[in-house]
């Protein structure tokens, strides 16, 4: 069991991962970490970058296939993958992103606060200085092109997982409500 606690409250659930990732996404502390939850140590496999920019990450989820795919909010807000076979090579050197495409809907850009895949579909929770508050949107993993789905109308994107049962649910930040 994993227990998680914030300012807001704290919630216990099963944990059954042998290794997490995790992105810290500010200036100079960007990069992608490991963690061993059995034990809490975490090492840094290097920060995230194109070769050119240097990338802020929000969220982070795995494909069925494998690939890892984030929500970046620097040098824009957009859907990136990273390989973490560059992270592995390069001796905490850094990881190779490859930018997907612009969080658009051909209208307006939006940042997204986490992102998770329930099946095939790329779901994603917008954040709280975007274009659309607290919505739930879904991505296109090949382009990052963006379709509202609906406004929440509890507070603004946290994060978000799915249940067993391919369920999403969001804890708000900002808001208070129900997941």
């Amino acid at each position: 069991q994993v227990t998680v606690t914030t300012n807001a409250g704290s919630a216990t659930t099963p944990f059954q991962y042998d290794m997490v990732y995790a992105a810290a996404g500010q200036g100079s502390t960007n990069g992608l970490f490991l963690i061993d939850p059995s034990t809490g140590y975490w090492g840094s496999l290097g920060a995230l970058t194109d070769g050119t920019d240097d990338y802020s990450i929000t969220g982070l989820t795995f494909a069925a296939d494998g690939t890892l795919y984030a929500s970046a909010t620097n040098p824009s807000d957009q859907l990136v993958t990273i390989d973490i076979a560059s992270c592995l090579t390069s001796m905490g050197a850094g990881c190779t992103v490859t930018p997907v495409g612009a969080f658009t809907d051909g209208t307006n850009t939006y940042r997204i606060a986490d992102l998770k895949f329930s099946g095939a579909t790329l779901y994603g929770w917008t954040a709280s200085d975007t274009t659309l508050d607290s919505a739930l949107v879904q991505i296109d993993p090949a382009t990052g092109a963006v379709t509202v789905i609906g406004a929440a109308g509890t507070g603004y994107g946290g994060g978000m997982a799915v249940l067993p049962d391919g369920t999403l649910v969001s804890a708000s930040a900002g808001g208070n409500g129900d997941l």
